[in-house]
C-alpha cells in the first residue's frame, strides 16, 4: 500500500455479476483511492488486513445498510421530463399530443438549462450514476445537457435526437450538428462523456439519413441509440414507408444501424428473423417495462431475449415511463414478466450491471471489481426481513416493491458522495 488515501466503507454488500449470479457478503467492506477508484472488495476482514484503518485509511461503518451498485437508466428522454403521467391510447397519438411540442420549446437555450439541472438532480437522488439520454432535436439544448452532465461524477451517453423526415431539419444539417457534438464531447471528462448518435426512429428518419449514420458508428465505433417496435401502429406505418425492407429490423441492421455499441429501445413486436438479427449483431436493449404498460404498447418477450444472449437493461424512459426511480422500473419489470422469468437479484441486475453494459459502460462502472470507480448506494435494511438462505432475495425484494427509493441513505460516484 503507498501513501495515498484510502475509504473503507462496511456494510451488507450485494454486487452483481450477471442475471444468475451475483455476491452476497454480510460482512462485507469496499476499499477505493483517492481518484474514486476500487482497490479491494470482499470480506471485511480482508479488506482490512490489506487496508488497515490508520493515518491513510479511513473507515465509515454501514453495518445496518445494504450497500448496492449505483443504477443505470439506458434510456430516457430529457425532454419529455416534464411530459411524465399524461395519459393516451398509444405511442403515435401521445407523442402528437403532448410530446413534439414540448420538445419545441428547447429551441430556447433558457428553458434547456433549466430542465437540464432538475432532471440530473432528480437522477442523482434516485441513486443512478449512468445514464443513455435522448435530447431534443435542437443541437444547443444537447450542448446543454453535455456542459452540464460534465459538472457531475456520472457516465453519460447523450445524443441530439435526429428527424430529418420533418420539417425541423435537412439530413445534411441532421448530421453535421451530430458531428459538431461528437467531436466536442466525445470521451470528454476521462471517457465518462460518450455522444450517442440518435435516430430517432425509422418513421421520424430517411435511409439516407440512417445509411450515413450507420457508416458513421462503424467507422468511428461510436455510440447509437434508437427505438425498434414499440408499436403495432409503428410497425404498419414503417412497412409502408420502408416496402424493401423484410421486416422493422432489417431497417436499421441493413443500414448499419445495428452493432455493439448500439441500443433499440423497446423491441416488443419482433418476429424470430429480428431476434436473430439482434442476437448477430451484438447490439443491446433497453427494456422499459413502465412505458411499455402506460402506452399499452405491450409486452417484451423477456425469455426469449435472454435466450438469445441479447444484452438487456433497464431503462425509465420519461416521459412515458412515470417516474426515474430504478425501484419502480424493477418492479413493473417483475409484475411484466412473472415469476418464471426474473427474482429481485435479476431485476438488479439489470439496473446496474447489465445496463451499464449496454451502454458501453461496463468497465467503469456496474459492480464493485477492483479498477472501476466507487459508485454506490447506501440504504438502509428494511425492518423484519426474514432471516435464512434467501435474506438477500427478501431486502431487495422489499426495496422493490415498497419504494426502495425512501431507503436510500447516501449515492457516491466517484467515491464522493453526492447525495
Amino acid at each position: 500500500m503507498n501513501n495515498s488515501s484510502f475509504l473503507i466503507i462496511t456494510g451488507h454488500f450485494f454486487n452483481p455479476h450477471s442475471a444468475v449470479k451475483w455476491d452476497n457478503i454480510p460482512r462485507g467492506a469496499l476499499c477505493f483511492n483517492e481518484r474514486g477508484r476500487i482497490v479491494a472488495f470482499g470480506e471485511k476482514d480482508d479488506v482490512l488486513k490489506e487496508y488497515p484503518v490508520g493515518r491513510y485509511c479511513e473507515l465509515i461503518d454501514h453495518s445496518d445498510s445494504i450497500i448496492f451498485p449505483a443504477f443505470v437508466d439506458t434510456h430516457l428522454h430529457a425532454p419529455q421530463f416534464h411530459c411524465r403521467g399524461f395519459y393516451s391510447d398509444n405511442l403515435l397519438e401521445w407523442l402528437e399530443n403532448f410530446i413534439f411540442a414540448e420538445e419545441e420549446k428547447f429551441a430556447s437555450s433558457a428553458y434547456a438549462s433549466n430542465i437540464a439541472t432538475e432532471l440530473f438532480k432528480e437522477l442523482v437522488s434516485f441513486g443512478i450514476g449512468t445514464a443513455s439520454i435522448y435530447g431534443s432535436v435542437h443541437p444547443n439544448a444537447t450542448d446543454i445537457l453535455f456542459a452540464k452532465g460534465a459538472k457531475t461524477s456520472m457516465k453519460l451517453a447523450i445524443g441530439k435526437v435526429m428527424m430529418d423526415r420533418s420539417d425541423y431539419e435537412t439530413t445534411e444539417e441532421s448530421i453535421s450538428q451530430s458531428l459538431d457534438l461528437y467531436e466536442k464531447w466525445e470521451g470528454q471528462n476521462n471517457g465518462r462523456l460518450r455522444y450517442s448518435f440518435t435516430p430517432r426512429f425509422a418513421l421520424s428518419c430517411t435511409g439516407k439519413l440512417m445509411a450515413e449514420v450507420g457508416r458513421i458508428i462503424t467507422g468511428n465505433k461510436a455510440l447509437c441509440q434508437t427505438h425498434l417496435s414499440e408499436n403495432v401502429g409503428e410497425l404498419e406505418m414503417v412497412k409502408k414507408l420502408y416496402p424493401d425492407y423484410e421486416n422493422y429490423t432489417a431497417v436499421y441492421g441493413r443500414n448499419g444501424i445495428l452493432r455493439k455499441g448500439t441500443i433499440v429501445a423497446h423491441s416488443i413486436h419482433l418476429n424470430d428473423d429480428e431476434y436473430r438479427i439482434l442476437s448477430a449483431s451484438g447490439c443491446g436493449v433497453a427494456h422499459c417495462p413502465d412505458s411499455n404498460m402506460f402506452l399499452h404498447s405491450g409486452e417484451m418477450n423477456l425469455a426469449r431475449m435472454q435466450k438469445e444472449g441479447i444484452p438487456i437493461g433497464l431503462g425509465s424512459d420519461i416521459g412515458a415511463g412515470s417516474t426515474l426511480s430504478p425501484f419502480n422500473s424493477m418492479k413493473m419489470m417483475i409484475y411484466s414478466h412473472g415469476r418464471s422469468d426474473i427474482v429481485p437479484e435479476t431485476a438488479f441486475y439489470y439496473a446496474t450491471l447489465g445496463g451499464a453494459k449496454v451502454i458501453g459502460f461496463g468497465e467503469l462502472t456496474g459492480n464493485f471489481d477492483v479498477g472501476k470507480d466507487a459508485d454506490f448506494i447506501v440504504a438502509r435494511k428494511p425492518r423484519r426481513v426474514p432471516e435464512g438462505a434467501d435474506n438477500i432475495r427478501q431486502i431487495l425484494s422489499h426495496l422493490i416493491f415498497c419504494n426502495g427509493e425512501h431507503h436510500v441513505r447516501a449515492v457516491y460516484l466517484k467515491g464522493e458522495r453526492v447525495h
